[in-house]
């Protein structure tokens, strides 16, 4: 899943309303599926965690709260009478969770003049429903509706280049390392990388955050990591508490969030040294 959603996964922040554009209608229909999974997913730790019934049968696309909305087979356009079903099916409440999503696989196939009708409803939605349109650019949407959702493109994706995600890698392990040792002065020395590559900074903490997630499984005794250095793992679950932990999961949610809303890497990473040492203080 792409960094920007997983932010909104982890901080807990979901989006009542999204689009995902770019990419072709194979990554469009995958990164989707994958984010219904991990609004459905009731596991207590990284979402999606694919082995729930929940998960399974999002990615299956196989889940009767997850309702694709398509054309008539014999129109060329998702007509205005499927859109109004749609709304007034929105407030019927959940079969099988506790979240409703509907899913416009092809929203470049609703018209500019039937995209009004679902102003109201992405504006004001019911408590338990989410709608994520797919397209290939989000331009063939209207304004009014691109200022009710928030926007999320698969070219992200493709900008990160296999030198800044080893580089992001390395970062990661060497912050790790410094918070187990708690010398804030050698966590500030590792920072002061992103002075000169501010693009890093989002991939770095993600990889952080899988070395954080597998010290915590370390600190429970379930050798089960998935992140790029299970040593770094271990000597953070040697070092930490599970509250630090946890408060170190929160701190890098938080910053996350900070750079996802305001785009300000600059700023942010200012302040990446005190917000992870603070809390494991």
């Amino acid at each position: 899943m792409m960094n920007s959603l997983r932010v909104h996964i982890d901080s807990g922040r979901i989006p009542h309303a999204l689009v995902i554009d770019g990419g072709t209608d194979e990554d469009r229909m995958k990164e989707a599926l994958e984010f219904c999974a991990s609004i459905l997913c009731t596991s207590k730790g990284q979402k999606p965690c694919g082995t729930c019934p929940q998960c399974k049968k999002a990615l299956e696309n196989q889940h009767p709260d997850i309702i694709s909305v398509v054309r008539e087979k014999d129109r060329k356009t998702i007509g205005i009478q499927i859109l109004r079903d749609m709304v007034e099916d929105s407030y019927v409440l959940p079969n099988d969770s506790d979240k409703k999503i509907y899913l416009i696989p092809h929203a470049e196939e609703i018209e500019p003049k039937n995209q009004n009708a679902l102003l109201k409803t992405l504006e004001e939605p019911p408590a338990h429903a989410t709608f994520i349109l797919l397209c290939p650019s989000h331009s063939v949407l209207i304004g009014t509706i691109l200022s009710r959702v928030s926007i999320f493109s698969l070219e992200e994706v493709s900008e990160v280049k296999k030198q800044d995600a080893e580089k992001a890698n390395e970062l990661a392990v060497q912050i790790a390392n410094a918070i187990a040792k708690k010398d804030e002065a050698e966590l500030v020395f590792v920072a002061s990388a992103f002075d000169k590559n501010t693009d890093i900074l989002e991939i770095t903490l993600e990889a952080l955050k899988l070395i954080i997630r597998d010290a915590v499984f370390a600190k429970a005794g379930r050798n089960e990591f998935i992140s790029t250095s299970s040593e770094s793992a271990k000597r953070l679950a040697s070092a930490l508490s599970n509250e630090q932990l946890v408060s170190l999961q929160k701190a890098i949610s938080d910053i996350d969030f900070a750079i996802s809303v305001h785009s300000n890497k600059n700023l942010t990473q200012t302040r990446l040294s005190s917000h992870l040492f603070g809390a494991i203080l």
